[in-house]
């Protein structure tokens, strides 16, 4: 898999082999009692985030996933994150993420994508932030 992440606001590449690269293996989506230290969690598109707020607390990275690049549940999800939950950590986004999304899906807060490996990470490098000008502000 490719991963494309922001690190001091310039997109950059590299290959993971899991989507978890670099913390712990994710907490499925489920009633689990918040546990001591940080936690990774694994977010579905219908999740309910006061359900989880104690663990997104905790969390260090939230994994969503997008089912369809149709689905707008996951820009929503991001947003809520970032800005009613104050959650800082890293949101990473799987699934049928598409190139021409990974600009907009960032200004919605999430700062690292999972492209399949069809997907070429410099075409995408090359095409984040090929807007110059935005009618909305990002979040926050």
């Amino acid at each position: 898999m490719n991963l494309i992440f922001i690190e001091d606001g310039k997109p950059l590449a590299k290959r993971i082999d899991t989507l978890w690269h670099g913390f712990e293996e994710p907490l499925a989506q489920v009633s689990q009692q918040p546990i001591s230290g940080s936690v990774t969690l694994q977010l579905l598109p219908d999740v309910e985030l006061e359900d989880l707020r104690e663990l997104i607390a905790q969390a260090s990275l939230v994994l969503l996933e997008l089912p369809t690049f149709t689905d707008g549940r996951v820009y929503s999800i991001a947003a809520a994150l970032r800005q009613h939950y104050q959650y800082t950590g890293c949101l990473r986004v799987f699934g049928d993420v598409r190139q021409d999304q990974i600009d907009d899906l960032h200004r919605c807060g999430i700062d690292s994508f999972v492209l399949e490996d069809s997907q070429s990470s410099d075409e995408t490098l090359t095409r984040f932030n090929a807007f110059g000008f935005r009618y909305q502000r990002p979040f926050g």
